[in-house]
């Protein structure tokens, strides 16, 4: 038996385009969670470079390059779904992109030697890693400085106070989905 769903581009450039879900591993983000984010990250998303890591669906990365995003880069370490999220960037004509296949704590467990990302979305398979853990490593390894912003999306609430120097900027709920914006503060 086969399984596929689509989720649909919300707004931007790609707004309508769809996006086919072979594996039903991946939870794509709901559309009305979506809007919300956006409208959270509108004033920040035009000229920003997006890290997606554990991207599944990919619809998180590609709704902030839809929306005059500048750089993507898009990380899963599933092969099935590396190979389809690659087919479906071309589909679309997206080029302003790197996809790689390879585990998410391997990226971030690495130093950056580069720039900091404007925007990161975190959204794991529910209940297989600890978030709080990734946020640390993005911070601790200079892929989140303070202009930062980090999304993300669980099944359970998350605390961040008193760790990492960061706070829950934004927040909110759908269902079962808990989700949010945290930033660091600034301690200038």
């Amino acid at each position: 038996m086969s399984f596929s769903k689509e989720v649909r581009i919300i707004s931007g450039q790609y707004k309508g385009r769809k996006l086919k879900i072979n594996d039903p591993v991946v939870k794509p983000t709901p559309d009305r969670v979506r809007e919300t984010l956006f409208n959270w990250l509108e004033p920040i998303v035009h000229d920003s470079s997006i890290l997606d890591l554990f991207a599944g669906s990919g619809v998180l990365g590609i709704e902030a390059l839809s929306r005059g995003g500048k750089h993507l880069t898009l990380i899963d370490s599933s092969p099935k779904v590396h190979r389809s999220l690659e087919q479906q960037i071309e589909n679309i004509g997206i080029c302003n992109y790197r996809n790689l296949c390879m585990d998410a704590f391997k990226f971030i467990g690495s130093k950056n030697k580069k720039g900091s990302f404007d925007i990161i979305f975190i959204d794991p398979p529910y209940g297989s890693c600890d978030l709080i853990e990734i946020i640390t490593l993005l911070y601790e390894n200079n892929w989140a400085s303070k202009t930062t912003w980090v999304y993300y999306e669980t099944n359970q609430l998350i605390t961040t106070e008193g760790q990492f120097g960061c706070y829950i900027y934004k927040e909110s709920r759908a269902g079962k989905v808990y989700y949010g914006l945290i930033r660091q503060i600034d301690s200038d």
